[in-house]
């Protein structure tokens, strides 16, 4: 469907829910790192807000990124902004510029961006500079005005989730494991709320955390553990140990303590914070409250989805978003509330995990093992001292400075024969220069165009390589993650559920989470996001019932 035919049917999905009051309250819930199969294997075990949303929501069984790059920056960004990163800018968490310095995908060298620390401002500054079109946000904050006033707060404890989701205009805050406190910068704030100053102080009172398990270890509530899973983590187990602040230094102490179950609290007893303190502000304004749910993801990294550490973070949260619900209802009408579920990524099995079980095809490759090897082979046949710098999937960085010096002859010879090298490796499928994919014609079956879609002039590599499936490329030799095109990585949850009006439907279509950017549009009357390129979800329109 080209963009004309898109905008048309914008409009008129947009003309059926004219008639229809929006809601008062968007709340869109991201879980970081939960894929649609490791949700579905443990829900028949939680009893809680996320069970409540699969039990009574209008439910996408088959919701997926088109993403290569299946990462927290670029798929919160794309949430938002209906599109991909060869449009959104943000092809990756982080990228080397031409000056081979990495820049992170919501730095901002500008004084203007200061974070806020507890005496002042950090020699760094964030925003969403680098995200290079309009968000539904922003064009939530475009159209406020007296008459129909919009808030748009994101809230998570990664600032690259609450920059991405809260756009150029919206208001962003995450946590800062240096102090030990929600934080923001100059970006969206001249001066540090007071009201966000007083919730921190109830930070500063926690002083030690153990972490038990939500249900009894021997119940068959944990069946999907594999104990094999420890020998390959990158730590040992944190159940039943205590956390304690005076044995440890404050950022060690905070950054262990959002990764565990009590991060789900201080992230949703934040977002609460700052929906009460918007309702003070304006009661009649409508509120988009986003929230990025992170202490998921780095269990996944450390232990893998089938540890009890993975297990059990999303069974507490289960129990966390209960009662963040059923705080709101106190404040707004349930079917004035509109709620998302959904997520950025999932995550890879362990790939030792699958050769144990036979998986042969599955393994692990270092990154610091192989640049050594292209560089050695490099030097070798050309000449090249330390031409790569780093690989980060799916993208290789050679040294710029050494690069452009050469002439285009020898580059083109040195793509050839480091394409040639790597595909001679086991467990990589394609490798394209930069050149190929971004003049390539690919149609929708071939999967380079997935990863053209991802592709940014100046941020992406100088290659670009496809692995084959539940082959794991990163720099850490135990734990696992995510960053490819296959289904264990962009299977993700979709939910919306609005009480009395979105609810109770599944539906098995393909449809992609960047769909929600111009759903909220049309569900809020607002227009959609400029560069959105995805249409509205199905199901929305008929699923709408008047009042």
């Amino acid at each position: 469907m080209n963009i004309l035919k898109r905008k048309i049917m914008y409009l008129f999905l947009v003309h059926n829910f004219l008639c229809v009051a929006q809601p008062k309250l968007v709340v869109c819930l991201v879980v970081d790192q939960l894929s649609q199969s490791n949700l579905m294997r443990l829900a028949p075990f939680m009893n809680g807000g996320i069970k409540k949303l699969l039990t009574q929501g209008i439910v996408y069984h088959n919701a997926s990124w088109p993403s290569s790059i299946a990462a927290t920056g670029p798929n919160h960004t794309g949430l938002v902004t209906g599109t991909v990163g060869a449009i959104h800018g943000i092809i990756a968490n982080d990228w080397f510029g031409r000056d081979g310095v990495k820049i992170d995908c919501d730095s901002d060298t500008s004084e203007r961006a200061a974070v806020f620390s507890p005496s002042g401002f950090y020699a760094f500054g964030k925003s969403a500079r680098n995200i290079m079109v309009d968000t539904v946000g922003d064009q939530a904050m475009i159209a406020n005005n007296s008459c129909a006033p919009f808030t748009v707060i994101s809230v998570s404890l990664k600032s690259r989730s609450a920059i991405a989701m809260a756009g150029h205009l919206g208001k962003a805050f995450w946590f800062d494991t240096h102090a030990g406190r929600f934080t923001s910068s100059k970006a969206y704030f001249a001066q540090f709320p007071p009201w966000m100053n007083e919730f921190n102080n109830s930070i500063k009172n926690i002083k030690e955390y153990t972490w038990h398990l939500l249900f009894e270890k021997n119940s068959c509530t944990y069946d999907f553990v594999d104990p094999d899973t420890y020998a390959h983590s990158r730590i040992e187990s944190l159940l039943n140990k205590k956390l304690d602040q005076s044995l440890t230094t404050t950022k060690e102490f905070y950054s262990m303590l959002i990764e565990t179950p009590k991060g789900h609290e201080l992230v949703l007893n934040a977002a609460y914070a700052a929906l009460e303190q918007s309702m003070l502000t304006n009661s009649n304004a409508t509120v988009l409250l986003f929230v990025g749910l992170s202490a998921v993801d780095k269990m996944g990294h450390l232990f893998g989805a089938d540890s009890y550490e993975y297990c059990d973070s999303l069974f507490q949260l289960d129990a966390y978003v209960q009662q963040f619900m059923k705080k709101i209802e106190t404040k707004i009408q349930s079917k004035d509330t509109l709620f998302i579920l959904t997520s950025d990524h999932g995550s890879m099995p362990i790939p030792e995990l699958l050769q144990k079980k036979g998986f042969s095809l599955a393994r692990r490759i270092v990154t610091t093992t192989l640049v050594e090897q292209i560089n050695s082979f490099a030097e070798k046949k050309f000449g090249i001292h330390q031409l790569l710098q780093e690989i980060d999937t799916p993208n290789i960085y050679f040294d710029l400075k050494q690069w452009i010096t050469l002439e285009k002859e020898k580059q083109k010879k040195i793509i050839k024969a480091l394409k040639r090298f790597l595909k001679k490796q086991k467990g990589f499928k394609n490798v394209w220069s930069y050149e190929e994919l971004a003049h390539g014609n690919f149609n929708k079956y071939n999967q380079a165009l997935i990863y053209k879609n991802q592709l940014f002039p100046e941020r992406s590599g100088q290659l670009i390589f496809q692995v084959y499936p539940y082959v794991y490329v990163s720099k850490y030799t135990n734990g696992t993650g995510h960053k490819t095109p296959y289904a264990y990585d962009t299977h993700v949850p979709l939910i919306v559920y609005q009480p009395t009006i979105l609810e109770n439907k599944k539906i098995m279509q393909s449809v992609f989470v960047q769909q929600v950017a111009c759903t909220l549009s049309a569900l809020l009357h607002i227009p959609q996001p400029s560069a959105a390129t995805f249409s509205i979800l199905p199901g929305i329109c008929e699923g709408k019932k008047h009042d």
